[in-house]
């Protein structure tokens, strides 16, 4: 939804295209993402480690992998490239905008672009951060401009 309300604030400015690139292409990468990040991953890992800690047979746990690198692996992985390009056409829109501060979108399409759920948890709560900082930041830009149309030539 954040990324809708960036292409309405942007709308009907010169940097629209990109903009619009940039939901749409981030919207398909979400969307191959996450079936397997908020699907099979939480409720498969979960009963994983019940089991094995019932049976105490930590042998269990190497379902794990199979799990990750399963067949959902096919829509992971070219899920998260396309999200880094529609990341990079969202820094792009936010830089050339002239109304939102360049280094807003760089913030914000980094974390975007580098999100990787099997990354170890530290990585992740990082990579959390910069997007979080990035889209704080644009949020705030956005509600002090009340709208693009103050600033078009």
């Amino acid at each position: 939804m954040g990324l809708l309300t960036l292409f309405t604030f942007l709308r009907d400015t010169c940097v629209e295209r990109p903009a619009a690139q940039g939901l749409i292409v981030s919207w398909i990468g979400i969307g191959l993402i996450l079936p397997t990040v908020f699907g099979t991953e939480p409720f498969a890992l979960r009963a994983i480690g019940q089991a094995a800690i019932q049976q105490k047979n930590m042998d269990l746990l190497a379902l794990v992998m199979l799990i990750r690198m399963g067949p959902q692996a096919r829509f992971l992985f070219p899920g998260l490239l396309v999200l880094a390009i529609g990341a990079a056409l969202i820094a792009v829109a936010v830089w050339r905008s002239g109304v939102l501060p360049r280094w807003s979108g760089v913030l914000f399409a980094l974390g975007l672009a580098l999100f990787f759920p099997l990354f170890p948890r530290v990585i992740r709560i990082v990579d959390g951060l910069l997007i979080g900082a990035g889209g704080i930041w644009i949020a705030l830009s956005m509600l002090r401009h009340h709208g693009p149309n103050e600033t078009r030539s």
